[in-house]
Parts: structure tokens; sequence; C-alpha cells
């Protein structure tokens, strides 16, 4: 991994990589995962990176550009992915991450797989500079109080949940609360931390013990959405557990579905194990994705299934369009009528009355003309240019000498209508193209499925049948077949020769690998091995390098092409061994040379040089031996016992 100790000056970028050959117009993802090394303790300085994306052949303009916000302390080492997503008007960019924080307490961060991808089918939250002029469906924030537990429902937020709501201290297995601080009771919880949302004082947040694997933590079904357009759906996650807690890590999958039963899978994206800190930290996690339908629902899943821990804390849910750059086709806005009766009886002495009312609703830019007819008729003329209501009451009253009863029947119609949020997209009415085989606002775009779809894949080409403008054929390139031209059959595929070579193809439609220095095999695939006539001298080790071997030589004992040339430390060494072996040869022989002389004198010549000398010793020893007898003197009659 890539560890940096941040300084607290404004340094070179942590990370400068210059990228080649790209695709003008292809959407691309620019990440990495980083982490916070320092645990939780003291106070120092959080890392903070930013990621950036320059056009440095075009007057070096920023494209892009994320950052990470501050990364956590936390017990373990926890891993994160941050990235930015960018569309190039040109074939290079360059690609920074720069540190946001210049201090020397603390700032230290690791960084690991770096990485640049294609994102046309990417999940990913939308990138930070999107969602600045972009417009915010709803944000759910869950409201404020000094009560502890709100006493608000998922309903007051229009979501639903499978689990069941406490209004008291403990949640227990399957149960949340909206709670404006942890509770106290459990020693393991992060006791009084309050919800994420800044602006708020006392402000509540959803706070859930999960029970299993895929239980609904959040429902939300939005409706009016404008097909085309890309979407962000995003919330923030806390692990209410401290650090050091024997107890699973929540893990929360973000689901977008089509709103139908058992709707089709538009987009899904899993929070991955949010980590125990010493202090509660929240972390913002999200999905984007572009709906095919007007409505879809919004869900929240549990990925752990654990009964014990696994509790989670979720605050400032917001669903926001990505970007305020593209255009999309939005539902037209609905008209709701109400209609209230109400009836009342009164007892009078002696008059009945019926009321009758009939309310009629029409919308005009002219003139309305209201009536109202009761005794007499009076005719009232108004000028309007929206909504114009006209009421006609009839009125018929008996009096009796014996009825005592009233009866007033009152209908009142409102015309509502419910308009869709401000959206800074246009909303256009298509026009009707004069050839059927073209769409779009200026009938340029081409309906015929090979120009939308693009279907023939491996440079194929797309043929129109000439009587149905849905139906197609894909003129296949040399090599490939199949209905999309999605089999490869060539001899020579990218990877034949591994990148060590170069395929040809041969007229039996076979291949063969042309290789590269250093290479060999049917697929190049084997380096040539130029050590396998070792030649290196002096127990030197050979390694093979492209076209040529090098020696390894032991130490600095020896030194040269093939570590042939001894140190002088070693031409010492030999030469005082070879002298010490020589003279303990020498002597040896000058031994050996005495015993074979004497040998021959003593048993050829009858010459002993030692016979005299050995005579008087003989002879001295002969003398100096003497017979000693033990008188005993008065020695007593009985023997010893």
């Amino acid at each position: 991994m890539f560890l940096v100790d941040v300084g607290n000056e404004s340094h070179q970028p942590l990370f400068n990589y210059k990228v080649n050959n790209l695709s003008s117009g292809v959407c691309y993802e620019f990440s990495a995962h980083i982490t916070n090394v320092a645990k939780s303790g003291p106070t120092q300085a959080k890392p903070n990176v930013r990621l950036e994306v320059w056009e440095k052949d075009k007057n070096n303009t920023l494209i892009a550009q994320a950052s990470t916000g501050d990364l956590p302390e936390c017990d373990t080492m926890s891993w994160s992915k941050y990235g930015v997503s960018f569309v190039p008007t040109s074939t290079s960019v360059t690609l920074l991450m720069v540190s946001n924080i210049f201090e020397a307490n603390g700032n230290d961060i690791a960084i690991d797989d770096i990485e640049l991808s294609v994102c046309s089918d990417s999940v990913d939250l939308c990138a930070e500079h999107d969602t600045h002029e972009s417009t915010s469906i709803f944000l759910i924030t869950f409201g404020e109080g000094s009560s502890m537990y709100s006493n608000k429902t998922p309903s007051d937020f229009n979501f639903t949940t499978n689990h069941s709501q406490n209004l008291h201290i403990s949640l227990g297995l399957g149960h949340f609360g909206l709670i404006n601080k942890v509770p106290g009771n459990i020693s393991a919880w992060h006791s009084d931390s309050l919800d994420h949302t800044p602006t708020d004082d006392d402000g509540y947040m959803f706070l859930v013990d999960v029970g299993h694997r895929n239980d609904q933590i959040f429902n939300y079904k939005i409706n009016n959405l404008c097909i085309g357009l890309r979407y962000g759906f995003s919330a923030y996650f806390a692990n209410i557990f401290k650090a050091g807690c024997n107890a699973p890590e929540p893990d929360v999958r973000l689901e977008v579905r089509a709103a139908k039963e058992d709707g089709d899978l538009i987009a899904s994206k899993s929070t991955g194990d949010i980590p125990q800190c010493n202090n509660m930290t929240w972390s913002k996690h999200g999905i984007s994705f572009s709906p095919t339908s007007s409505s879809v629902v919004i869900l929240m899943l549990s990925n752990v299934n654990q009964s014990s821990g696994n509790d989670v804390a979720i605050d400032d849910i917001e669903l926001r369009v990505c970007s305020g750059n593209h255009s999309g086709l939005c539902p037209p806005t609905t008209s709701t009528t109400t209609t209230t009766t109400t009836t009342t009886t009164t007892t009078t002495t002696t008059t009945t009355t019926t009321t009758t009312t009939t309310t009629t609703t029409t919308t005009t830019t002219t003139t309305t003309t209201t009536t109202t007819t009761t005794t007499t008729t009076t005719t009232t003329t108004a000028t309007t240019t929206t909504t114009t209501t006209t009421t006609t009451t009839t009125t018929t009253t008996t009096t009796t000498t014996t009825t005592t009863t009233t009866t007033t029947t009152t209908t009142s119609t409102t015309s509502t209508t419910s308009q869709q949020r401000q959206s800074p997209f246009p909303v256009f009415k298509p026009t009707t193209c004069n050839y059927s085989s073209t769409i779009g606002t200026s009938c340029n775009i081409s309906n015929r499925l090979c120009d939308l779809k693009k279907p023939c894949r491996n440079d194929g080409s797309c043929i129109t049948n000439q009587n149905d403008i849905n139906d197609y054929n894909c003129l296949c390139s040399r090599g490939f077949n199949g209905t999309h031209c999605e089999f490869d059959h060539r001899p020579c595929k990218p990877q034949t020769c591994l990148g060590h070579g170069e395929c040809h193809e041969t007229l039996d439609l076979s291949f063969f690998c042309l290789c590269h220095d250093g290479w060999t095999g049917i697929h190049c695939q084997s380096r040539i091995d130029n050590c396998s006539h070792d030649t290196c001298e002096n127990d030197g080790v050979c390694r093979s390098i492209l076209l040529n071997y090098t020696c390894e030589c032991l130490g600095d004992s020896y030194s040269g092409r093939h570590c042939e040339i001894p140190s002088m430390k070693i031409t010492i060494l030999k030469i005082v061994s070879k002298s010490f072996a020589y003279i303990a040869i020498i002597a040896m022989i000058s031994v050996a040379m005495f015993i074979v002389i004497m040998d021959i004198l003593k048993y050829c010549f009858g010459i002993d040089p030692t016979r005299d000398d050995l005579e008087r010793i003989r002879r001295e020893k002969r003398k100096s031996r003497a017979t000693q007898r033990l008188v005993y003197v008065d020695a007593p009659l009985q023997p010893f016992t």
C-alpha cells in the first residue's frame, strides 16, 4: 500500500498520473481505497484528500473533482473507496490526489487499489460537482424536539419498514426508534451521541436494531421522476457500538427497484461493514440510478444475519438529481377533485326546508358567468384566467302546521392541482415527424434499431430489414459469427501471444507467434533461460536477463563477468595456505626419508647407529638391579591373623 505522512505545507500532489489514449465522450471513474492509519486517541489532524482530473492539453482545465471528507480514526484500520467520475473532451488527462489538510500532527494516510475504469454502468453516488446546481427531491432529517423519543411514525415521512417502533428506552431485536440521542442503558453504545444533521437542535435520527438478513429497514416509493435523468440516493450511517465490542458490524444494501410487484432491480450497492469507532462516526453512502419509468421503490436492506449487535443509526436520507446539465421526459401535472357532503337535520316549529346544490368546475381563460337562483334570479359576470366555478342553487320551502324538520345538504367541489416540483430540466412536448424512421425534437435521430442499439459487436455491420425497421441482421467481420457477432473464432486473439509476441494467421486458419526478444514457446509463454549453461565460477548465482545473463558473486570475495577474479584478501589467503601445505609436505617427506635410510643401513648393511647406545642402556639396567631379603628379628611364634 501507499503510506503517506502529509506535512504542514502545501506539497506537490500525493499522486500524479497522466493517462493517454482515452475515448472522448465516454464516462470514466478515477477511484482509490483510502484510510486513516492513526488509531482513536489524542486530538490530531484527520486526513482529507481531494481527487482531481485535469486536461493539461486544454489550457490546464479542471474537469472534475471530489473530496473524501475527514477520514475517521478507528481502533482497526478501515478502508473506504472514494472516487470521481468524468467525461474527457480530449484523449489525455492527468489524475491527481491532493491533500486538503496541511498539519504536522497526525494527517497520516494509506492508499491502495488506485484504479481508472469505464463507468457506463456505474451505480456510485453522484460526483460532488454534479450536485452543486441540482435539485433535492426529498430530504428526511426526522425533525427535532426536546423529548428523547419522537412521536412521529414512518408514515409521517412517507416511508415504511418491517421493524416495530418503540417509544421507550430499550429498543430490542427488530425494533426502531426516532431518537435525538443514543440511549445510555447499554454500556457498549455511544451514549448521548447526537444525530448528523448540522442545523438541528435536538434533532432526531433513525435508530434500528436490525434482526435478520434482508430485513427491510427503509421502503420509499417515489413518483413523478423524469425518465432518462440520473438521480442520487444517499444517507448517513453510523455504528452505535464502541470500538472493541464483540458485536457484528452492520452492512446495509441500498436498492432501487421498479415500482411494481416483483419489481426489476435497477441498481444496488452495499455500504460494506460499518466500523466501530471510539466516537460515533457518521459516513455517507449512496447509489445513483436512471429510472426507466416515472415511479421507483427505494430500499435499505440488511446484509447481516445476526441478532446480537447489528445496531445502526441513519440520518439525512436524501434523493436528488445528479446534475443540472441533462434533460429528460417528466410526467405531466395531475388534478385532484375533492367533494365534501354535509347533512344536518334540525327541528323547528312548522317549516320544512330542502336545499340542493350542484357545483361544476371548469377551467377557462376567457369569461365566466355565475348564476344563482333562489326565489328570484340574479346573474353576475366576472373575468378570470385560471379556474372558474359555476354554482346553481335551488331552494324549495314548504310550510305546514305539523312538520318540524329542516334538512340542509351542501356539496362542495374543490379543484386542486398537485404540482410537480420545480425542475431545472426542460420538459418538452414532442412533435410528429414527417418520416416514420426519425424521432427527436428536431426529427434528426434515426429510430432504426441498428442506429439506436448498435447491436452488432466486434465491428460487425448492422443491416436493417427493408420491410420492418424493428428487424435487422448483423454482417460479421472475418473470424466472428453469432446473432450479434459475439463469438470470436479468430486464430489470433488479443491475448494469443500473451503480449510477448505478434500473432500471425496462416492459410490453414492456424497461427504462429513471432515472439519478442527473450521469449519462446507456442504462445510466447516462456522466458528464454540464458543460464541453462551456467558459466558462473566460485559459487556465483546466474540470473537470466533479456538476451543475456549476469553472475551475482558471493560477497566481496570475487568479481568479474563470471566471478573468476578473486579479491586481494583471497589471493593472500591462498598463498599462505599453500605455503603451510608445502612446509607440511616437506616435513612429512623428511621424516619418511629418515626412517627409510635408517632401515636400509640396519637391514642391508648391518649398520645400526643406535646399537652401542642400546647395549650400554641394557648394562646399566642390569647393574642397578639388587636382590633384597627381609629377615625378621624376634618374630612371634604364632603367625599373624
